[in-house]
């Protein structure tokens, strides 16, 4: 009801915000988070790569919107993004638009370059594409970021849609602006350069290799 009748964004705080996400914490009730544009500047100057091979100012990043606890939280970089849903047949066929005629941004024609969103979901949108005879428009994606465990059968699907795509696994917490990623071919997660994973004890202490604490995530 709060949410219906426009109580739960703050006016203040979004007139100055650059991400902006919610969670129910383990409170059950709803919270928003915002990260200021100044904080995100700051994010985007220490952590950004240095150097993005191919990625111009004529591509953008497709975010899919996946409404769960842990969902994707985007960190400031130096692409555009673009968040799409998949709620409704006209949304699928609006994202698969985006690859075939692109998206006109600050006067540039630009293609997605990186996909990003809950396996199942980045399945969904290329069977949509394989459907509507787009593949050759998808093979411009050069990155896959999916949050959490994909099943083989979805990998598949993305493999075919996304063929030129190196596919990254990420993980993230609805309280975290970030995660952990593993690379095509790693065997483990790395914590996201401005989070700081630690393992403390009762006195928030950073505990000796190998034993027994609580999982600390800290980010900036």
């Amino acid at each position: 009801d709060e949410y219906r009748r426009g109580l739960m964004w703050d006016a203040a705080a979004l007139a100055n915000s650059d991400l902006v996400s919610h969670t129910s914490g383990t409170t059950g009730q709803m919270t928003w988070r915002h990260r200021s544009m100044a904080e995100a500047a700051v994010i985007a100057k220490i952590f950004a790569p240095k150097e993005q091979p191919g990625i111009d100012d004529r591509t953008f990043g497709l975010v899919i919107r996946y409404h769960r606890h842990g969902m994707e939280m985007p960190v400031p970089g130096t692409m555009t993004t673009v968040p799409v849903s998949l709620s409704e047949d006209i949304d699928v066929r609006q994202a698969v638009e985006l690859f075939r005629s692109g998206c006109a941004l600050r006067g540039v024609r630009r293609f997605p370059s990186v996909v990003a969103g809950g396996g199942m979901d980045v399945a969904l949108l290329g069977t949509a594409i394989d459907g509507a005879g787009a593949c050759d428009e998808s093979a411009r994606v050069e990155r896959v970021v999916l949050g959490g465990f994909v099943p083989e059968t979805v990998r598949t699907i993305i493999g075919a849609t996304f063929p030129n795509a190196s596919v990254f696994e990420h993980y993230s917490l609805a309280e975290v602006f970030g995660g952990a990623s593993k690379a095509p071919g790693a065997g483990a997660f790395v914590s996201d350069a401005h989070v700081v994973a630690e393992v403390l004890d009762d006195e928030d202490a950073a505990t000796p290799v190998g034993s027994i604490g609580e999982l600390t995530l800290t980010e900036l």
